[in-house]
């Protein structure tokens, strides 16, 4: 928590600045399906820009054992769109809703 505290006290003059029109949210989900052997679960990955710039990404194992191509796509573009729901809400609280938000997937 100290660290956490001592990051913030000296990123005080510091900011993310989206300007103008282009603040739509772009989203981009895939999933990995080589899996390593004796492991059955996919890697996950999905990243989140605004205006070019990356907000939110991650790259994980997926928490549950997908049998088939499609039932791994459904599950990673559930997480990929419960993730926009929040960044949605998050830029609404910073002033900048937009509704053409868009999220990608190579379904």
């Amino acid at each position: 928590m100290k660290w956490i505290l001592r990051y913030l006290r000296g990123s005080t003059t510091k900011a993310l600045c989206f300007g103008g029109s282009n603040t739509i949210l772009h989203g981009y989900v895939d999933s990995d399906m080589e899996c390593d052997i004796g492991n059955t679960r996919t890697t996950t990955r999905y990243v989140f820009t605004v205006g070019g710039t990356t907000i939110s990404y991650i790259s994980k194992l997926q928490k549950v054992v997908s049998l088939s191509a499609p039932e791994v796509e459904y599950v990673i573009v559930t997480e990929g769109n419960k993730n926009m729901i929040w960044l949605q809400r998050f830029m609404e609280e910073l002033g900048k809703k937009k509704k053409n938000n868009k999220l990608y997937s190579d379904i």
